[in-house]
């Protein structure tokens, strides 16, 4: 700032009379839309989702004043301006707040999956004792027939288990993804409609 104001300074020293008015008038509007520039540029970096949205009415905002511009065209794009950042900021709030809620859905999805796979690990136990337990009153066996038979029955039994698990697991994986995706098709319904 403190260069501009030299700047100026000299220009307006240097510069006949007549000139100034003209000089100042077109240094202020090339500042005032750069301004607008920057703005447009900080606001896409915040939000790239909805950046051109706000470069279309920074764009249009600039073409409004013109090269030579009035003071009733400086003064509505003052209006002009406020509006697009009160709207901008509003539709920014609403997107980020679409993003905050498939978060908290993608946490809840793992979070409910995180207990189905302890529920699960607690019935693998429970079936593992059982199968230890019958191992072990099977070792206790003086027929070898019997002994045989019952090992086998376990071995059937654990094989089951075994299976049922892992299409269980198989399922809960499945059931994962499809609820992972959900949230993601939302947002991209949602930005198709906007």
């Amino acid at each position: 700032m403190i260069s501009l104001k030299r700047y100026l300074d000299q220009v307006i020293e240097t510069t006949p009379v007549e000139r100034r008015e003209d000089f100042l008038s077109g240094t202020l509007l090339r500042v005032y839309c750069d301004s607008l520039v920057q703005m447009r540029e900080g606001g896409v970096d915040a939000c790239p989702d909805l950046g051109p949205e706000l470069s279309r009415g920074v764009k249009r905002i600039i073409e409004s004043i013109g090269t030579t511009p009035t003071v009733d065209s400086v003064i509505a794009s003052e209006a002009s301006v406020r509006e697009l950042l009160r709207g901008w900021g509003r539709r920014v709030e609403s997107h980020y707040n679409g993003k905050a809620a498939d978060a908290r859905d993608l946490l809840i999805i793992m979070s409910r999956t995180a207990e189905s796979l302890g529920n699960k690990d607690d019935r693998i136990a429970r079936r593992l004792d059982c199968v230890t337990e019958q191992l072990t009153s099977i070792s206790r066996l003086d027929d070898l027939s019997r002994m045989r038979a019952s090992i086998e029955e376990s071995a059937r039994e654990l094989k089951q288990s075994v299976e049922k698990m892992s299409a269980e697991g198989k399922a809960l994986v499945e059931h994962l993804r499809a609820e992972v995706s959900r949230p993601k098709r939302r947002s991209e319904s949602l930005r198709a409609i906007r």
